[in-house]
């Protein structure tokens, strides 16, 4: 018997479960009632009320950025063909995750923007670009948009105690800018945070509307789906009612579903 046949059957050994596929699907389906009921970093309901649309002139861009992992991804779309115009990635090197982690991300994304033309100097434009920004964030999210736990080798800090996601990133933004004027002449309206396998769901609903799951696999594993209002319990139903908008009357909306992010990858 070879090494490699040896290590082979000892990864085999420790990687595939012991029981049936159907023992597993059970056991899967009864942990992930579990957490929905107990857990506050799994098993997460969403709801994304959208603000009051801006109106945009056809020069304006929209600017989305996926945070899925080690490599961060972005890309400027035109509307209202929603066109992908360009796109660009790169790798994340500073895991520390604190303002300057986000600070460094922004500077690199405004800069190959510029480098585009896509960001004018303000010497060569009267006119400030517009963006409307969107991000999708592959790590868990509560109601409000606070980040409430990281893998994949981040590490978090007390910066992010208290601020959404989309507040730390607008924060980047306005800083950046405003250091670098002369450089990047634009304005950057964040205008929401989701998590991306939420947003694969809903951009799934979108093609087809009889899809009920959605499935991220990339540095690491998430899935989406929908499940009946009803069966939350009474913390997730609070907090998910506390996001709503004062317009909302809270005592008596009754969702019949609620799109759950799974977070299968803090899951076993």
């Amino acid at each position: 018997m070879t090494i490699e046949s040896t290590l082979a059957r000892e990864l085999e050994s420790l990687i595939l479960p012991a029981d049936s596929i159907v023992n597993v699907v059970d056991q899967f389906q009864e942990e992930l009632l579990s957490r929905l009921q107990t857990n506050t970093i799994s098993m997460l309901p969403q709801c994304l009320v959208p603000d009051k649309r801006s109106r945009w002139n056809p020069e304006d861009k929209i600017l989305t950025i996926d945070f899925g992992g080690t490599r961060l991804k972005f890309a400027i779309i035109s509307l209202p063909q929603i066109v992908i115009e360009y796109n660009d990635a790169f790798e994340l090197t500073y895991n520390i995750v604190d303002s300057n982690f986000f600070n460094q991300i922004i500077y690199t994304i405004c800069t190959r923007l510029a480098a585009n033309g896509y960001i004018k100097k303000k010497n060569e434009s009267s006119v400030a670009s517009k963006f409307f920004v969107s991000v999708t964030f592959s790590f868990p999210l509560n109601p409000e948009g606070e980040v409430v736990a990281m893998g994949k080798g981040f590490v978090m800090t007390d910066t992010l105690q208290g601020s959404t996601v989309k507040q730390l990133i607008q924060s980047s933004f306005d800083r950046i800018i405003s250091e670098n004027i002369e450089e990047f002449f634009c304005t950057m309206n964040v205008c929401h945070v989701i998590n991306d396998a939420i947003a694969v769901s809903l951009t799934s609903k979108f093609i087809c509307e009889n899809d009920s799951i959605s499935l991220i696999i990339g540095t690491g594993t998430n899935a989406c789906f929908e499940v009946p209002y009803g069966y939350l319990p009474p913390f997730k139903r609070d907090a998910l009612r506390e996001t709503l908008p004062s317009s909302y009357n809270k005592e008596t909306l009754n969702f019949k579903h609620v799109l759950i992010n799974s977070e299968i990858g803090f899951i076993g």
